[in-house]
């Protein structure tokens, strides 16, 4: 479908990449687009949208003449169906354990089940959560929701996730092959090292949305980049730009100025190489970004300034609630965006509230830091970032070179669109800041004989790879040791009930209300109470790493 390489680079391998990664990305934006559609029309998510926006993306692989043969496109969809069926399997099969996932997000996905339409609708104040339901954006709510009308399960709604994630990848390899002399071994690593980044490994397995930023994030820049190259196909570039940036734009506040700083470092490049691209572009990528806050962000985003004053309410304007102060290290209190990224990205990886931001010699690690990486206030890109940041900025240093001249202006622009965030000490608000020691491995790959200090160059970036993977896998052991022992004791409380054949509960809820599909998908009916005192049994059980405490009333 895509071979966006320049003639002499064109090959199989890099254009299934490209065909893959694409696909994934047109299939989370059909979703989007017809769910939105159907709600901005009056109706409700349902089964159909989902089916169609998979013909609608296997399609737009199908109908691409004279890009790839026919039976690549067959593996191209095999490999996409492949991905999504996988992803929906892992994603089913293990429970959110997250807060913020278990509380508003899933109560999100339940209200959009049951027919709640947020164009239309304004949920009361007594529906639990109502504050973040009406005014934020909804991108990965909507999506999720597509999937669980299909399953009714749901856990799998996660699976956006790893399909995310893997549309990344796929189009990271593929883009890197075009761009780079590297080989496919070493294109494999830097885009695994892109993709896997550490917020996505936390939030793979729960609704948390940070980590969906991210992998849409990458996939944007690796689009722009791939503009900015003028490695040719600038139409479909454009619209894959698109479907990135609509997704993002109504998936968080912060994402419409990620993606607004993104597009706007691409314009200035344009501006400066190419002027009839430049007017192209900017014509093209502004009617998205218009479009996308206007059109499919019409709620929240034009609503909140109606009521509100502001895009960005509740977190801005009057009446605007603080979520920030109940998390910042104490020791952060009254300094600027710079001085705490600096210290967060050099301190010990820790996940108290309100801890004391304590610094620690790069490459040392402590064992409890690996207890905190999944969820860290500080030291939020893990226990080896520190580490790794170094080495980063020793081979950025070396690189101002020609051949480089790009990733560093690609560098320049996620430091910009980090430092814009007054809170970017917390990693998972600022999760594009990991892609600048991946794309530090660049230069010591593609090194040749007339570049100064080669040695020293390539070992550096040999030894990014090393330490950033080694990162990576301690995060992704403690994250999956965490998901095992928690579906474990889930699962066992769940299997208790069906062999006692109980068919009804008395529930406390408290603010992990979406943990009510749990009890439904068994076939088990509840009745709610407010406070724990009125469960009717004196040792309720509870739900690992919730507040849902219930008690067994009744047996068949």
């Amino acid at each position: 479908m895509l071979d966006y390489a320049i003639a002499q680079k064109t090959c199989r391998f890099e254009q299934i990449c490209f065909s893959l990664g694409a696909t994934l990305l047109t299939f989370g934006f059909a979703v989007f687009a017809l769910d939105s559609l159907t709600l901005i029309c009056h109706g409700s998510i349902a089964v159909w949208q989902g089916w169609v926006a998979l013909g609608i993306s296997g399609g737009f692989c199908v109908i691409q003449p004279g890009r790839i043969s026919s039976r690549s496109q067959i593996v191209v969809l095999a490999l996409a169906l492949g991905v999504i069926g996988l992803s929906l399997l892992i994603s089913g099969a293990f429970y959110d354990l997250s807060w913020d996932g278990q509380t508003y997000h899933q109560e999100a996905i339940l209200q959009l089940g049951a027919g709640w339409n947020p164009f239309y609708q304004t949920l009361a104040d007594s529906v639990e959560h109502s504050v973040w339901l009406n005014h934020y954006p909804r991108t990965s709510w909507i999506l999720a929701t597509s999937l669980y009308q299909i399953t009714h399960r749901l856990e799998t709604a996660k699976a956006f996730n790893p399909i995310f994630l893997a549309s990344s990848f796929f189009l990271s390899v593929g883009a890197l092959r075009a761009l780079t002399s590297v080989t496919k071994l070493q294109a494999g690593i830097i885009a695994a090292l892109l993709a896997f980044n550490p917020i996505v490994i936390a939030q793979v397995l729960n609704f948390t949305i940070d980590g969906q930023v991210a992998s849409l994030l990458l996939i944007l820049g690796i689009i722009l980049c791939l503009i900015g190259a003028e490695v040719g196909h600038f139409p479909l570039l454009l619209l894959f730009a698109a479907f990135s940036t609509a997704l993002l734009i109504n998936e968080k506040f912060t994402a419409l100025i990620y993606a607004t700083v993104f597009i706007l470092s691409l314009l200035g490049w344009l501006f400066y190489k190419n002027r009839k691209a430049f007017y192209r572009a900017t014509i093209s990528l502004m009617l998205c970004i218009f479009t996308s806050a206007i059109g499919f962000g019409f709620n929240p985003y034009v609503t909140n300034v109606l009521n509100h004053g502001t895009p960005f309410y509740p977190l801005m304007g009057c009446n605007k609630i603080d979520i920030i102060s109940d998390h910042i290290p104490a020791n952060f209190v009254g300094k600027s965006r710079v001085e705490k990224l600096f210290v967060s990205l050099l301190a010990q990886s820790d996940a108290k509230l309100n801890t004391i931001a304590q610094l620690k010699i790069p490459f040392s690690l402590q064992r409890r830091e690996l207890l905190a990486v999944q969820d860290a206030r500080v030291g939020g890109f893990g226990v080896l970032f520190s580490g790794a940041l170094c080495l980063s900025l020793v081979v950025f240093g070396m690189s101002w070179l020609e051949p480089f001249r790009l990733g560093l202006i690609s560098a320049l622009t996620i430091l910009a669109s980090t430092l814009i965030n007054p809170e970017a000490w917390w990693a998972r608000y600022v999760p594009q800041f990991w892609f600048l020691a991946p794309i530090a491995i660049l230069p010591g790959f593609m090194i040749h004989t007339s570049i100064p200090n080669r040695k020293v160059l390539r070992f550096c970036s040999y030894a990014l790879v090393l330490v950033l993977s080694l990162n990576c896998f301690a995060i992704g052991a403690a994250v999956t040791y965490r998901a095992v022992q928690g579906n474990r004791m889930i699962q066992q409380q769940l299997h208790q009930l069906a062999q006692l054949n109980v068919k009804q509960v008395v529930v406390k809820y408290g603010l992990f209300r979406g943990n009510r599909s749990r009890f439904t998908e068994q076939g088990i009916t509840w009745t709610e109470v407010k406070a724990e005192q009125l469960l009717p049994c004196r040792k309720p059980l509870n739900f690992y790493q919730s507040q849902t405490v219930f008690c067994p009333i009744s047996k068949l």
